[in-house]
């Protein structure tokens, strides 16, 4: 299962800098088409993202919540947050949300079974969606165990990204990635576009 609709579309190799939980979701969501590298500074999963302690916020499954959201958010970002790409991103939460069900993430649950929606500040109805209040480490914990068991994605972990050359070769873009591993010499990825 993907959290997108569609999968990468590249033929070559996925580079993924970084493994919080943008990172992982991107890996996992890539692997299905693509071997995927990560490269991360840390060990694998060690992000800002393990450090949530709150939620996500999830509209219920109706047009006139998701409307909601989106207002919310434009509100909150006083005019600098861009219209379509926050359509974009609540139209596609709930994708996100089943995908992470799957992975087994334990979202606080009603006693019907029901995920349990908090209010918070800037929202105008209940959307937030959490897991005991650490929704950071209970997110991390399931993305790391997929990406570790998704025989498509190898980690490079406590590497240093020094560079990234974008050339231009035989008419298509040519990406060279450098970084360094523990103190290593460079490794210098060739990534056709």
């Amino acid at each position: 299962m993907t959290i997108s609709k569609k999968d990468c579309s590249s033929n070559g190799q996925v580079y993924v800098i970084g493994s919080g939980a943008a990172g992982m979701m991107a890996a996992l969501s890539c692997s299905n088409s693509n071997p995927v590298t990560i490269i991360t500074d840390g060990k694998l999963g060690h992000s800002n993202s393990l450090m949530a302690q709150g939620g996500i916020q999830v509209p219920k499954d109706s047009a006139d919540d998701r409307s909601a959201m989106v207002e919310d958010m434009l509100k909150s970002g006083r005019g600098s947050a861009s219209k379509e790409r926050i359509i974009y991103f609540v139209k596609n939460i709930n994708d996100a949300m089943n995908y992470l069900l799957d992975l087994g993430v334990k979202f606080d649950l009603e006693e019907d079974g029901t995920l349990v929606r908090r209010h918070a500040g800037g929202l105008s109805s209940p959307r937030i969606i959490s897991a005991t209040d650490k929704i950071g480490p209970i997110l991390i914990n399931a993305l790391r165990k997929r990406v570790i068991s998704t025989k498509n994605i190898e980690v490079h972990e406590k590497c240093q990204v020094e560079d990234i050359k974008i050339m231009e070769k035989r008419g298509k873009n040519t990406f060279q990635i450098s970084y360094r591993n523990m103190g290593k010499e460079f490794s210098k990825k060739n990534i056709n576009n």
